[in-house]
């Protein structure tokens, strides 16, 4: 190649690479002039939200300010002007100070402002009144024009210049005070105007036009009052033949009786048994509620007291009702105040001073009799205790008829069902009931609709029932757990031997007790199921429970147990005493060993444990009738249940609830698919195979080799479906676009059944069930734990 040649061929080179670099500047400059448009419209971008930014939290700034400013301003208005509210004048003092009520009915003396005459503050009045930023009252310093409330009454009996007896809407008596300006103007048989917030007489009614009739109010009657005959027949015994023939007993030489003390839950009929009583006797009839009595003046209460027991003696016969006694009469050692004590000793003087001759019967009603003074329950005070016990099926029947007798009531209204439904209502439930059922008219109507709405078509159905009682509950049940079962015998696969016999021991004494007395046969008590967890005893005592149409209160032992000294034993009382005012009904005491182990066992607890089970086993000998309530109990360690508790005549009949079998296998794998769609590849039958019991070797702790068994119970069994459907849902998900519009084609497969039942590993259980407590399971494996279904014999007879 020549020297010319050689050169040409570098110079084409030599340009080729210029060429090449000059093209990469170029896409260099290209690209650096892109980063720097870019750049540039990030940089107004952000630019353009800092300002929008900034402008928010300036206006967020302004905003705080405003409220700043507002409430300095209303700091400053408080603390210029402190609050006003607005109270009742119970009293005007001659010191100046006011007595007020205020809309909580709590009670203040206060000072009055110097602008204010004292003679314009007559009770009744409303005062406008400051208080501190505490809320502590300062100072009255408006009086408002007095407003007198609507109500009139008539006055029975002046007592004092204080105090009367006056007869309100209704022929109740009731002790009533008398203000400042209308006293010295009042006689027997005025009408008078009655403040009903304050219980004062404001003012006497002019006696021009004709006077207010007061005879047009309903008596009720014996006939008025349902499920309670036997308690009326005794109340009848103690008051109407002392009223009537109090010489029969002074012939007798002996005293007649003084009083009777009425107990039970609230709602029960307490006060309308009083009412009837009096009004179908025929006697002078004083209603005062305990809470009455309380006064801040020293001595008033006890005048009240004596005022009403004169008036009694003054208007014989006559029945005095002291309602809500256990506000007066609560045990002396346990009252904080001089006066409480001082009302319950004179509430006992004028009872001692009762005689057969001047025929005054005194019928007190409490929910809380524990609570009374021990003195008042002797015997020549309140001579008789009569428990008003919530009604019965039939008693519910009464009830129900005649608080609907008035109610366009539809054809498919079946009260005698509404009777077997409503287990532990008290008559005022009942009333209420109905009431609420006849309320719900006007949810299904407008107001346009009822205007023009024929009164022949108004009817209550008993879907208004049925809607009523899916929200309302017994009041009596309102402070325990109470639950209403859904499940069914249904719903229980295998045990049908013992699903039998529960039947017997259980629904007999509830459906047919009058049978088995006349058979001479003792009611079972209760009954204990024990077995392994999972075999299913907490469903079947649901089950048994809505299959019996009772109550059903379960506890979990545990939950009994208090720290503070006696509070375990007494929720053991209250537990009790809540399920016989709401029999019938069943308690479910789940895991009973850690409620009644073994006594001795724990000494930690300070004998707490010990002191639990011997008030359960109180309670279960009947000290108290325990009639039309069962007592079910479930262990999976019955052998640190005490003996004390399963011995006859207390929790006497024993269920042992063993592993599922083929078939209850089978019965449990349907109940739990039948609401899941399967494939068609789904085998029952073989999944029932798959879950068949595992031959094991166990070792005892005391070094003994026996013959267990790894089994699937019926919680492993729901588990395994349960664990089969999220399986399924979970690829049905990921592979369908819309899974919601495609959920008719979501099916569960048998192989995610076969994953379900290796992921889960079934419990061990020996075979031999008689051992001693100490006498723990325990297999033991070298290095990593095996899952159980994966070790067969060999591997355990090296491993043990």
């Amino acid at each position: 190649m020549s020297a010319k040649e050689t050169l040409d061929k570098l110079y084409r080179e030599l340009r080729a690479n210029l060429e090449e670099k000059d093209r990469l500047i170029k896409e260099q400059k290209e690209q650096l002039e892109k980063l720097v448009r870019f750049n540039g419209e990030e940089i107004a971008r952000l630019k353009e939200k800092h300002k929008e930014n900034e402008e928010a939290r300036q206006a967020e700034l302004d905003s705080l300010d405003e409220s700043i400013r507002g409430l300095i301003k209303d700091i400053e208005k408080l603390t210029s002007s402190p609050p006003i509210h607005v109270g009742k004048v119970i009293k005007a003092m001659e010191d100046g100070t006011v007595i007020i009520l205020d809309n909580h009915r709590a009670i203040y003396r206060i000072a009055a402002s110097n602008k204010i005459k004292m003679e314009e503050l007559e009770e009744g009045s409303e005062v406008e009144y400051t208080v501190d930023m505490t809320g502590k009252p300062l100072a009255v310093f408006n009086v408002r024009k007095p407003r007198r409330e609507e109500e009139i009454i008539t006055v029975k009996e002046l007592l004092d210049e204080n105090t009367a007896l006056a007869v309100l809407p209704g022929d109740t008596i009731k002790l009533v005070n008398i203000a400042e300006k209308a006293k010295g103007t009042l006689e027997k048989g005025d009408e008078v105007f009655y403040d009903a917030v304050i219980n004062f007489i404001t003012g006497k009614v002019p006696k021009t036009g004709e006077k207010v009739d007061l005879s047009h109010v309903v008596r009720k009657t014996y006939q008025d009052i349902g499920g309670l005959k036997y308690e009326i027949r005794k109340v009848r015994e103690v008051v109407e033949l002392p009223l009537r023939r109090p010489e029969v007993f002074e012939k007798l030489g002996v005293p007649a009786p003084k009083g009777i003390l009425l107990s039970g839950p609230p709602g029960c009929g307490k006060t309308l048994i009083g009412q009837v009583v009096a009004n179908e006797c025929g006697v002078f009839f004083i209603h005062v509620s305990g809470p009455e009595f309380m006064s801040p003046y020293p001595g008033e209460p006890e005048a009240k007291l004596r005022g009403i027991f004169e008036a009694a003696r003054r208007y014989a016969p006559a029945i005095i009702f002291l309602d809500e006694i256990e506000a007066i009469a609560e045990k002396r050692e346990e009252a904080e105040h001089g006066h409480e004590r001082r009302l319950v000793s004179q509430l006992l003087s004028l009872m001692d001073g009762l005689t057969s001759r001047e025929r005054v019967i005194v019928i007190a009603a409490t929910n809380r009799p524990n609570i009374l003074d021990e003195a008042l329950r002797r015997p020549g005070r309140f001579d008789r205790e009569i428990i008003i016990h919530i009604p019965d099926r039939d008693g519910r029947l009464e009830i129900l008829k005649i608080h609907s007798k008035n109610m366009p009531l539809c054809k498919d209204v079946d009260l005698e069902d509404l009777a077997d439904r409503t287990h532990g209502f008290t008559g005022a439930d009942l009333e209420a009931l109905c009431k609420e059922a006849a309320m719900l008219i006007f949810k299904e109507f407008d107001f346009e609709e009822l205007g023009s709405l024929s009164l022949e078509k108004i009817e209550v159905s008993s879907g208004h029932f049925n809607s009523v009682l899916e929200e309302m509950k017994p009041s009596i049940m309102r402070e325990v757990i109470f639950q209403k079962p859904t499940e069914t015998w249904d719903d229980v696969g295998g045990l049908d031997d013992i699903k039998r016999e529960l039947k017997e021991v259980v629904s007999w004494g509830f459906k047919f007790p009058a049978l088995l007395k006349t058979a001479g046969h003792e009611v079972t008590k209760g009954v204990l199921l024990y077995g392994p967890p999972g075999c299913g005893k907490t469903l079947i005592a649901r089950a048994l429970a809505n299959e019996c149409g009772v109550n059903f209160i379960p506890v979990k032992g545990p939950q009994l147990i208090v720290k503070w000294v006696g509070e375990s034993e007494k929720a053991v009382r209250d537990l009790f005493k809540r399920a016989r005012q709401s029999a019938p009904c069943i308690i479910f005491f789940d895991e009973i060993e850690a409620l009644v182990s073994l006594r001795g066992m724990r000494t930690g607890d300070a004998g707490v444990s010990d002191k639990v089970t011997s008030q359960l086993l109180t309670e279960l000998d009947g000290i108290e009738n325990l009639k039309d309530v069962f007592v079910l109990a479930a262990t999976n360690r019955i052998d640190l249940v005490d003996p004390a508790l399963v011995r006859p005549g207390r929790i006497d009949k024993h269920f042992r609830l063993p592993p599922p079998g083929k078939e209850a296998r089978r019965k449990i794998f349907e109940i739990h698919t039948r609401k899941k769609p399967l494939a068609k590849d789904v085998d029952l039958a073989e999944l029932v195979k798959k879950t068949e019991p595992i031959s094991l070797k166990v070792r005892l702790f005391s070094g003994e080799i026996i013959d267990g068994q790894a089994y699937f119970s019926g919680a492993d069994i729901k588990e395994i479906c349960r664990r089969a459907g999220e399986k399924a849902l979970r690829e049905f998900i990921e592979t369908h676009k819309d899974p919601e519009k495609e959920r008719e084609e979501f099916s569960i497969c048998m192989k995610y059944f076969e994953e379900s039942v290796k992921e889960l590993t079934p419990a061990v259980r020996r075979q031999a069930e008689e051992r001693a407590p100490e006498e723990k399971e325990s297999i033991q494996t070298e290095g990593e734990e095996k899952k159980i279904k994966e070790l067969t014999d060999e591997d355990l007879n090296e491993v043990v």
